[in-house]
């Protein structure tokens, strides 16, 4: 899903952002920003979700220390997004570690709903299609 839906990712980190004002990042496989709502970091290779990613842990808080230490890592909480089984993405929100590890924990399950609505889109699409 990663490579065929770059453009609901970026939908989704707008949204979450404009919502939360924080940036908000989708990272994929070796920990390659893949969506921000900060455009900037896209392409770049973030630590932690690297780890996130391949599955050596769920998640993962950057302090300030660390980020300040970091040209692509910020302050902030990332964890993985997990569905129908399979590891998908790491969600990052960068603003200090408490606030952030609370938004992206409500982020998850948005993304979780909006995945859940269309794939049940594409469901009933597929049936349409049948009885066609």
């Amino acid at each position: 899903m990663e490579s065929s839906q770059p453009e609901l990712l970026q939908e989704m980190c707008d949204t979450i952002a404009n919502e939360i004002s924080a940036i908000v990042s989708f990272m994929g496989n070796g920990g390659r920003i893949i969506a921000s709502s900060a455009r900037e970091r896209i392409g770049g290779i973030h630590d932690g979700a690297a780890q996130i990613m391949s599955g050596k842990i769920d998640e993962y808080g950057v302090t300030a220390q660390e980020a300040a230490h970091s040209k692509v890592m910020r302050e902030g909480y990332n964890l993985a997004i997990d569905y129908e089984g399979q590891r998908m993405w790491s969600l990052a929100i960068a603003a200090p570690t408490d606030m952030a590890r609370v938004f992206a924990r409500l982020a998850r399950h948005w993304v979780f709903s909006l995945l859940k609505a269309q794939r049940e889109a594409e469901e009933r699409a597929a049936i349409e299609k049948e009885r066609a």
